[in-house]
């Protein structure tokens, strides 16, 4: 469908009132550094989110509208959520100076930083195999936020 097309046929504005996809109701973050000894930096990043909002939903055939298939939200958006995710990123860094002068810049530098994602291995879901009403796969969790995973990386400044 075309954008301007869009809102011409009558069912296109069937169930448009109620949540966005990506509505979250609530959310709660947290991020912060700290200057650990050694020279070493630590940054957290902490976010509680409500679940993403869905609706149960069926496809309205063709022979019952003269414009085709038509997917219709039975259940207004937001009626249903998916699980609470809870997600925990840390980094730990550290900057080495290197001998020399570069002029205004200040000495040359190496940084060595580690990044350790969803700290808490929240295995929370992003979305599922199916909204259609009577689907056997109806509300099955069908993708997940990543797995715990480490990042590392160099960083030079010459």
């Amino acid at each position: 469908m075309s954008e301007a097309s869009l809102g011409r046929d009558p069912n296109d504005s069937t169930n448009a009132v109620g949540h966005l996809q990506n509505d979250r109701t609530h959310t709660f973050r947290v991020t912060g550094t700290i200057f650990a000894p050694f020279s070493f930096l630590v940054g957290v990043n902490y976010g509680w989110f409500v679940g993403k909002p869905w609706g149960g939903r069926e496809l309205i055939d063709r022979s019952l509208l003269p414009q085709g298939n038509r997917w219709v939200y039975v259940e207004p958006p937001g009626t249903r959520r998916l699980d609470s995710q809870s997600i925990l990123d840390l980094r730990v860094s550290r900057v080495f100076s290197i001998r020399g002068d570069n002029g205004n810049s200040g000495p040359p530098s190496v940084e060595f930083l580690v990044d350790g994602l969803n700290g808490l291995n929240v295995a929370s879901a992003q979305d599922m195999a199916s909204r259609t009403l009577g689907s056997s796969l109806l509300g099955v969790s069908d993708r997940w936020v990543d797995p715990r995973r480490a990042l590392v990386g160099v960083k030079a400044r010459s």
